[in-house]
């Protein structure tokens, strides 16, 4: 071997050591996955018996940390929560102060969508991956695909749910959960 292709391969060697590295570093992976709201996501979590890092998750995903987010469908502030569902929530839970301008308070929206993921997960008995389906899609588009047999619910067969945009945010939350939860193991005690 000549020695200038012995110093490629060593470079290339170098190379890539250095990535695994930078990919296997807690401060380079804690500046590429930072948190926030950690009080708020804390104190949702424990009133509806969540996974904070599910709930972390979710919020990351939907608003990338944003509370004045805004989708094109009109879904508000942190966890992305549609103005009708906001109302609904407030009916539920008796506050009838409520305005859907209310869902940029980041208090109030991560509360209201842990409590919306505490209401999906009753509903499909703990099954996380038809809660984030429906936490996208909505709760009546998965009971169709459910029925129709389009797609059955299975972790396994994530890759059929008939929405790509919705395909993608389930793959995407849980990877981001399990993310979160090697970088920051003790986030949660």
């Amino acid at each position: 071997m000549s020695w200038l292709k012995r110093l490629v391969a060593a470079l290339i060697l170098i190379i890539v050591v250095g990535i695994v590295f930078l990919l296997t570093s807690q401060k380079f992976l804690r500046s590429a996955f930072p948190v926030h709201y950690v009080p708020e996501v804390r104190t949702g979590a424990e009133r509806y018996g969540l996974d904070p890092y599910l709930v972390l998750a979710v919020l990351r995903v939907e608003s990338n940390y944003d509370p004045l987010a805004l989708s094109k469908p009109g879904a508000r502030g942190l966890m992305q929560i549609l103005p009708e569902t906001g109302v609904w929530i407030a009916e539920i839970k008796g506050e009838t102060d409520f305005h859907p301008d209310d869902l940029y308070l980041p208090e109030l929206n991560i509360d209201y969508g842990a409590w919306y993921l505490d209401y999906l997960l009753k509903m499909f008995n703990g099954d996380v991956h038809l809660v984030l389906a429906s936490y996208n899609a909505g709760l009546g588009r998965v009971k169709r695909w459910l029925a129709e047999e389009s797609w059955d619910g299975r972790p396994e067969t994530v890759n059929a749910i008939p929405v790509l945009e919705t395909r993608l945010f389930v793959r995407k939350v849980l990877t981001i959960k399990s993310l979160y939860q090697q970088i920051y193991p003790n986030l949660f005690p």
